[in-house]
Order: structure tokens, then C-alpha cells, then sequence
């Protein structure tokens, strides 16, 4: 696209030779001829750049004077859509000495030609390359949107968000992990696992020490991959941290397209005390009343197992009440 100038000049004659050293340049261009129509040039187009003569009328027919040019100078620098526009300031009429060009510099212009305009050209071609710098600059310091969300989809062998794969079979822990958190409660919600439970239920060796490197090992993974789809993000984007333990985002879609795919090592069964836990934590998170003989019977275990699976749940929750009247409550 051809650069656009605003010419603001109220002689023909230097207006038909700025014209014919913009057409050789091959820029387009408007012209105004005094304060009130440069006024609705202003707010009716948007220019490159602007060539402005001093003396100038307010309005046409009017006399022209030097405070005019300097008040449209002030009036560009404060316009919302031109407060950043190259402005050559060019002067033809004998206002040209050292004074009046500092005053002119100081108001905002961008340079200060004389007349004849001998170094019109490289001068416009400073302003422009002026201009797309700063243009680039404020690209590359400007904030990156906030990720807000998207698809996660399991496939087969392979977990993606987006349509970008951020694990696959091969993975390793992470990949498991995954797939743990996949689990929804019976609302729908998301299902938090404790890094106990998790070690506990891939049989991790190393227990939770091996959950916590390999979450922050693909929260660095995501972060990355989020970045250089030009959005910014925190580590929770896909595995948030909350108090009953880890679990998806729920700015996540989750979408199901695996099938049964394996978890590549023990299997998650509801008689495991991880999978009791974590049960006991979604009750609690829907605000129930949750008494140690409710999980008995849920589960179809003894009050030793029972307790035991409490005890290890450690401060997540509390004992509310006393005797038979209380309950457990999340801490």
C-alpha cells in the first residue's frame, strides 16, 4: 500500500511542487489548505505522514499567521489517531531561523525543512523508516493474550491440545499421569488426584518425588508450546494444583477419543486406597457430610481399612463434631 500524506499549505503554488515531489516518490496524498479543514482531515482519514507549513489561516481567506501552524502542530500531537504521525514542518517564508525550528521540535515535529526543500525526500524517508520502527517496537513489547483455554484430546497413543500433540505413549510418567487425570467426578468436574495417590496407583518407585518432577517437567513443556502459539500462560494452563491434589484445568474441553488405552502400568481399581481417597475428597469438595461408616459401605471394607485411608489423607481434612454425630470436613 502506497504511504498517504497530508499536505497542509495554503499557497497553490508550493502545494502543486510538494504534490509533484510526492507523486515522484509515489505517495499518495490530501491536501488542506487552513486549521478547520485539516481539522476534518484529521478525524476523517488516517495519514502515513503530514507536511505542514507554518503561517497559516484558521480558516480559508482568513490571514495566515505562525501560531496557527504551531496550534495544528499541537492539535496532531494530541489527536488520538495521528498523536504518533511523522510531521515534516516546512517553511517557505522566511521563518526559518534557529529559534523557530527548537520551537517546533519541542511542540512534537519530526524534522524542520527549508525552503526550497532540498532534502524533502530523505527527510520523508527518515520519518517513514522512523515510524515503522516504532510500529515494530511497540509489536514485539506488546503483551501476549492470555491463554484461556482450549481442547485436550486423548487419543490412542497420543494426548493433544489443540491439535498439538503435548504427550504420547512413549512419555513415560507424565503420560500415565495424564490419564489419571482424565477421570471425571459423577457432576462432570474434573477429578483431583494427591501425589501420593498418583505414585500409589502408577507404582513410582521414587512415589511422589517422581510425580512432582514429571508434572513440572510438562508444565515448562506447555508453557513453551502455549508461547509459541502467541499466547502467554501460568504452569496451571493444563494440570492445576489445588488442595485435594492435582487435576485438568477446567478451562480445558476434554475430549475422549481413546477408547480403553492402557495406563502402561497398574491399573486404577476402585478398591485401591488411592482411588478411595480420592473418592473421599470429591464427597467432601460437594460439601457432604461424610462419616467414616459412609465410606465402609461404599467401598465394602472394614473400619481398620477405613481409617487407615483417613489417617492418610493427613491434613487435607479434619474431624468435625464428636462421637458419632461428626463428620470429616476439608481443612
Amino acid at each position: 500500500m502506497k504511504p498517504r500524506a497530508l499536505i497542509i499549505e495554503d499557497d497553490p503554488a508550493i502545494i502543486a511542487a510538494l504534490v509533484d515531489r510526492l507523486d515522484s516518490l509515489g505517495h499518495d496524498h490530501d491536501c488542506a489548505v487552513a486549521q478547520t479543514e485539516t481539522r476534518d482531515r484529521l478525524n476523517r482519514c488516517t495519514y502515513d505522514y503530514v507536511i505542514l507549513d507554518l503561517e497559516l489561516p484558521v480558516r480559508f481567506g482568513r490571514p495566515a499567521s505562525i501560531s496557527t501552524g504551531k496550534n495544528i502542530l499541537i492539535e496532531i500531537r494530541a489527536h488520538q489517531k495521528h498523536a504518533r504521525v511523522p510531521v515534516l514542518v516546512v517553511t517557505a517564508h522566511g521563518h526559518d531561523g534557529p529559534d523557530l525550528a527548537v520551537d517546533v521540535m519541542k511542540l512534537g515535529a519530526t524534522d524542520f525543512v527549508k525552503k526550497p526543500f532540498v532534502n524533502l525526500e530523505s527527510a520523508i524517508t527518515a520519518a517513514l523508516g522512523q515510524k515503522q520502527a516504532i510500529l515494530n517496537e511497540n509489536l514485539l513489547s506488546a503483551p501476549k493474550p492470555r491463554f484461556a483455554g482450549g481442547e485436550i484430546v486423548f487419543l490412542r497413543d497420543a494426548i493433544e491440545l489443540d491439535g498439538t500433540p503435548v504427550a504420547h505413549l512413549g512419555s513415560g510418567t507424565i503420560w500415565r499421569i495424564l490419564l489419571m487425570l482424565r477421570e471425571r467426578r459423577n457432576d462432570g468436574r474434573p477429578r483431583a488426584f494427591p501425589a501420593k495417590a498418583i505414585a500409589e496407583n502408577l507404582g513410582l518407585g521414587r512415589g511422589q518425588n517422581a510425580v512432582t518432577e514429571a508434572i513440572s517437567a510438562f508444565r515448562r513443556k506447555v508453557i513453551q508450546l502455549i508461547d509459541e502459539k502467541g499466547f502467554s500462560s501460568d504452569e496451571d494452563a493444563i494440570i492445576v494444583s489445588g488442595k485435594c491434589g492435582y487435576e485438568l484445568s477446567t478451562h480445558l474441553t476434554v475430549v475422549d477419543n481413546s477408547g480403553k488405552p492402557s495406563i502402561a502400568g497398574p491399573e486404577i481399581q476402585e478398591t485401591t486406597s488411592a482411588s478411595r481417597q480420592a473418592w473421599i475428597l470429591d464427597q467432601l469438595q460437594q460439601k457432604l457430610k461424610l462419616k467414616r461408616p459412609d465410606i465402609e459401605k461404599e467401598f465394602k471394607i472394614s473400619p481398620a481399612t477405613a481409617k487407615r485411608d483417613i489417617r492418610e489423607l493427613g491434613n487435607q481434612i479434619r474431624f468435625s463434631g464428636t462421637g458419632a454425630a461428626g463428620h470429616y470436613r476439608l481443612r
